[in-house]
């Protein structure tokens, strides 16, 4: 869903990102959305039977507030933390009751590949999981931490961008 609480209409673009490459879906590539209002943009079509993606926002005037709906369909729920801007860093916390797989997609959309380290830390800010991992350009890569967080107890999250 694309939101435009601003007084002038904005005009975007969305770009898809797979493990296979990138997408540009027919119709996405002049969305306008209205001053005070919203916009939803289907992603169910171009993105089937793709288990994870990225999708970029890119407003060509004006501006926007992107965010996701998700629909339940009885295998579980999908939690995503998007960013507005880039970093070489980024920390987050996370608590996921009862879950039985716990992963993050990171992607990176430049046009180099970038490696990336992920940690993950208990209450007390001990490393309880740590993984170096290859960011492939314009690719979201799956980094799963099942094995390190507990449903229900709460865990913090530093990726950090590594020099070459």
């Amino acid at each position: 869903m694309l939101m435009n609480p601003f007084a002038e209409d904005a005009g975007v673009s969305v770009e898809i990102h797979t493990r296979a490459g990138r997408r540009f879906p027919a119709g996405y590539d002049n969305i306008t959305v209205p001053s005070f209002s919203s916009v939803t943009v289907p992603l169910h079509e171009p993105v089937q039977r793709e288990h994870v993606f990225a999708v970029q926002v890119t407003a060509h005037r004006g501006r926007v507030v992107a965010e996701q709906l998700i629909k339940l369909d009885g295998a579980g729920i999908a939690v995503f933390l998007g960013f507005n801007h880039l970093s070489a860093g980024w920390d987050f916390v996370g608590d996921v009751p009862e879950a039985d797989v716990t992963f993050l997609s990171l992607y990176n959309p430049s046009d180099k590949v970038a490696e990336a380290a992920v940690t993950v830390y208990d209450v007390e800010g001990q490393p309880i999981y740590e993984e170096d991992t290859i960011l492939r350009a314009h690719a979201p890569t799956v980094v799963g931490i099942s094995d390190a967080v507990e449903g229900g107890v709460p865990y913090r999250v530093a990726v950090r961008g590594k020099e070459d």
